[in-house]
Order: C-alpha cells, then structure tokens, then sequence
C-alpha cells in the first residue's frame, strides 16, 4: 500500500501513551499498539515528536483523527497539556480527550475498584480506583522505579557476590547484572547507543527473572524488602522514598467503605510489573506492615495509622489482569476509546 492510500485509509480514533521511557501508539479496537518505541529515540520537541508519531507509526493525517491521551494524576500535568495544546492547536486533530490510566488499567482488567501501581523507569506512581473512576485526590508518587530497583540490586551484588548464579563466573558481578538487565531492555550499560529490540527483550526476560528471583529467594523477603523498597540511604535514599509507603498514604486518603475493596484488587503495571515475584513481594509486606509492630517502616507511618488501616492492609492480594503490565493502560483506552470520546 502507498503512502498516500495509507493516509486515506487513515484510523479516526487513536490511542497515545507518552511515557517518560517507552511511547505507545495505535488505533482504537486493536490488541496492542501498533509500536512501543523508547521516548528517547523521538525528537525533544513536542510537535515534531508527534508528527513523527502520526507518519512513521500511525500512518494518519491527524486533521482526521480523534485522541486519546493517557495521563496520570501523579504526573506532570505542564507535560500533558503541551502535548494536548500541540495537538490541537498545531496538528488540529478532531478532538482530544485525556485518559487518567489507572482507570484504563481498572476498566480494562474488568475492575470497578483498584489500587493501581505503576512502577515506570523514573518513579512510580500510585492512584486508586474506586466506582470505576480514578480517585486523583488519593494519588501518590515516589521517585523510586525500576532504577532504583537496579541501583538496588547492583549493590546487592557488590556486596553478595555469590547471591547470583551466573552461568559463566564473572570477574566484575555488577557488570554481569547490568548486562542482564541491559540484554531485557531494562538499562543500557553507560556509553552504549545500542537499542535492545522487543524480540530480544522476550527471548532474555526468562534470563533477569530467574537471576531476580533467585536474590528473593536467598535474601529473605523481609530483608528483600528492606533492601530494594524501603530504600536503606546506602542504597539508594531514605525511607520517605518507599513504593510501600506511598501506597499506605494513597489508601489514607480512600474514603472509609472502599478502603478493603480498593486494597483487594491491587495491580502492579509498568516496567516494575515484569519483575518476578515483585508485586507479590509488595502485596505481602503490606499485610506484614499490619500484623508486625517492628517493621521498619511502622516509626514512619505510625502505631495509630498502622491501627485504622490495618484491616484494610490484611485484604491485600492481587487482582487478575487481562493484559501484559507494560501495555494494559494502553489496552484499557484501546478497549473503551470509542466511549471516551463519545
């Protein structure tokens, strides 16, 4: 097909999920973005970014186009609202409607409440949902992601050299570990310009996940834990950065009668998401938070906090997902875009 019958053959709604490492970008209806490209391997500015989008991936004049835009209430909103006024007022698309994603995984996964957490390159970033609806006000960020999670693992590899079994015996252990998380996508080694395909990334991942698994299983979960979430400052900063934290003041903030509800169906999305065994981990250092006066975590949080939440903490447990966690918010908009911009 030529470009030009591409061009009238374009698709009308789309779906776009700008995130901070990968860009997605497809077509309303569809199973999968028809692209997921690092957002660093696009241009800085915003309309040339986009106009990239439209040609290279969509193949679509986005005069005759209607957008989805996914966002996040513990994003940037400045970020979000140069693309949608590029969008509008530069590529004059038809129409633009902003997604909140964790409402697009919740509804996506067929949840009407959710304690949705996606763990992305840079952070993470957390927003209940309740009734169907994204509860911005209860939303909370951390700048602990999948780097931390690296930084974290990297350290215990300085200072475990034989935690991991690697199948040759490596000189420099780090190194090894950074190789591995490079080879699924997750790190590029410093200086490399070398982009990981996504057919490498799924031949590799069985590879990161067994060697992950592998430190949970020897370390403990408690000092797992201890280790990669709650941060240590020899690690990679203080307690105030911890996943689990910012989890526990998202559910203060949930009203009284859907605290259990929103804490019995939690997803874990994002980067973070493809680790084994990590939204396991979290769920069950939740309930340890409540039934553990000595967790390290409960001096920060407090004995009369630990008391109300409590029992809402014992109903922690992971709800089932309908997609793969790097694609689901995007899955979600692509299920229900036609309604949103209804």
């Amino acid at each position: 097909m030529s470009a030009a019958d591409q061009l009238q053959d374009a698709p009308r709604n789309v779906v776009l999920d700008l995130g901070s490492r990968w860009t997605r970008a497809g077509v309303v209806g569809e199973p999968s973005p028809r692209q997921a490209v690092r957002t660093t391997q696009l241009p800085d500015d915003v309309e040339q970014k986009l106009r990239q989008i439209f040609s290279d991936i969509l193949h679509a004049d986005p005069k005759k186009c209607n957008v989805v835009i996914l966002s996040h209430p513990a994003a940037n909103q400045q970020t979000i609202q140069r693309h949608v006024s590029c969008l509008t007022g530069v590529l004059k698309v038809l129409k633009v409607v902003c997604a909140p994603s964790p409402a697009c995984v919740s509804a996506g996964s067929k949840l009407n409440d959710a304690m949705v957490i996606d763990i992305g390159w840079d952070d993470c970033r957390i927003c209940p949902v309740v009734s169907g609806v994204a509860d911005e006000t209860s939303a909370s960020w951390t700048g602990y992601g999948v780097r931390a999670l690296i930084s974290s693992l990297v350290s215990l590899s300085k200072t475990n050299s034989n935690l991991i079994a690697f199948q040759s015996q490596p000189k420099d252990v780090q190194g090894a570990l950074e190789d591995v998380l490079f080879k699924c996508g997750l790190c590029l080694p410093s200086g490399s310009t070398d982009q990981v395909k996504d057919a490498e990334i799924k031949v590799q991942c069985g590879e990161i996940v067994a060697k992950i698994s592998a430190v949970g299983r020897q370390l403990g979960p408690r000092s797992f834990l201890e280790a990669q979430f709650v941060a240590p400052e020899t690690l990679v900063g203080d307690d105030e950065r911890s996943i689990l934290l910012a989890c526990i003041r998202s559910l203060q903030k949930v009203s009284m009668d859907a605290k259990k509800s929103v804490m019995s169906n939690i997803v874990v999305v994002g980067g973070g998401g493809h680790i084994s065994g990590l939204a396991n981990a979290i769920v069950e250092e939740l309930k340890c938070i409540a039934s553990q006066p000595n967790h390290p975590l409960c001096s920060i949080i407090g004995s009369a906090t630990i008391k109300s939440l409590g029992p809402s903490l014992k109903c922690a447990a992971l709800a089932p997902t309908c997609f793969p966690s790097c694609n689901s918010a995007w899955c979600g908009a692509s299920t229900f875009g036609n309604q949103l911009l209804d």
